[in-house]
């Protein structure tokens, strides 16, 4: 937080400065000019410190490299025009204000560019947690199911086909497929019918058979269609 205060003081210690500058300097520049000058070199300057003024910024147009071109493109563009016109371009205040307004209307778009950008990469990456999301549960509750059915002491067999079962979800892909994600629910409705049923082996001993058959079942049919 301290470190932040500090950053934030000294950029606007910066832009002080700046604007200290144009006023020392202005020589013969008329007052209009010399505002938008101002005004516009401000405007990049504290572009520069937008993720310390704006948190939600890096968030919001994306990776540094992409906010670093838009704004340092802004920048370099603003300085050549004010420094061609203040050398004899015979530029206007008003072709001067069109000019500038035109670059920050660039600076805008591309900001908007980036924006939209980094929204469509957190899409993609929350598509990507949700595919892995139900095979990664599938993994988990398989284990489970294998470490309750030890703990408790059930048969030989029904310990191997759950202990096979955990060892094959190793070969399940994530996927965005509808059906692949049904398929994956019904997977785990199943072992988490599976792991209330192992409480009391004896009683559900038929049901945890046929449990463990449409189980396999419909692993076979999620591997052999939607991971290869």
């Amino acid at each position: 937080m301290n470190n932040n205060i500090a950053f934030k003081t000294l950029a606007l210690l910066g832009e002080a400065l700046l604007i200290a500058a144009f006023l020392l300097f202005r020589g013969e520049t008329p007052t209009n000019v010399l505002v938008l000058r101002i005004a516009v070199s401000s405007v990049a300057y504290l572009a520069c410190f937008i993720d310390l003024f704006v948190p939600w910024a890096s968030k919001t147009f994306g990776g540094l490299g992409t906010r670093w071109f838009c704004v340092g493109t802004f920048a370099l563009a603003s300085v050549a025009a004010m420094l061609y016109a203040a050398h004899g371009a015979g530029w206007g205040f008003k072709t001067q204000l069109c000019l500038h307004l035109a670059l920050l209307l660039l600076l805008a778009f591309g900001l908007v560019a980036a924006a939209r950008a980094a929204e469509k990469v957190g899409e993609v990456h929350e598509q990507q947690r949700r595919e892995e999301e139900s095979v990664e549960r599938m993994r988990t509750l398989a284990a489970g199911l294998v470490l309750k059915a030890h703990t408790l002491g059930a048969s030989h067999a029904l310990t191997t086909r759950m202990e096979a079962f955990k060892n094959n979800t190793r070969f399940l892909a994530p996927t965005n497929n509808p059906e692949a994600r049904e398929l994956d629910e019904k997977i785990i409705r199943l072992l988490l019918a599976l792991n209330a049923q192992v409480e009391d082996q004896q009683a559900n001993h038929d049901s945890m058979e046929k449990n463990l058959a449409a189980m396999e079942r419909l692993h076979a049919i999620r591997k052999n269609t939607f991971s290869d």
